[in-house]
């Protein structure tokens, strides 16, 4: 196999795994905005309540150790297309700058467990003070 070869394949895998972190982050961010916004639209009993901001965290945790998995392949793979990069076409690439996606990557989904967190106490606290999180109008039927 030729360095041309391998720089193609390892830049179809660098591709790969750079889209399936996208993937994985969009996915898991409309997930956990759909569980978290279902105790403000549908009343339900107290215990499936609560249990929705616990499942939205739960997902986020999951996930985070889902996308370092991933992003640790990325980084070999992209090391390996660096060098290719170097030797076949001469082309540096500074350092700071190979981290940024990961650093960015791993801010987001803590910024998102912290916003799930938030939600999750606001609901316990709203479902333990006796307030209602669904506020429906005078003469409005709720139906669950």
């Amino acid at each position: 196999m030729t360095d041309y070869e391998k720089a193609d394949l390892l830049w179809n895998q660098y591709k790969y795994r750079h889209e399936h972190c996208w993937k994985l982050l969009f996915q898991v961010t409309a997930a956990v905005v759909i569980i978290s916004i279902v105790p403000y639209t549908v009343t339900l009993s107290r215990y499936p309540t609560l249990a929705l901001p616990v499942i939205a965290f739960g997902l986020i945790i999951f996930s985070i150790r889902r996308v370092k998995i991933e992003l640790k392949l990325w980084k070999a793979v992209r090391a390996e297309h660096i060098k290719l990069q170097k030797s076949c076409f001469n082309i540096e690439v500074e350092k700071e700058k190979s981290e940024n996606f990961r650093r960015d990557v791993l801010i987001y989904f803590r910024g998102l467990e912290l916003l799930a967190l938030a939600n999750g106490i606001f609901i316990w606290i709203r479902q333990f003070s006796g307030q209602p999180l669904v506020i429906t109008s005078p003469g409005l039927p709720v139906y669950f």
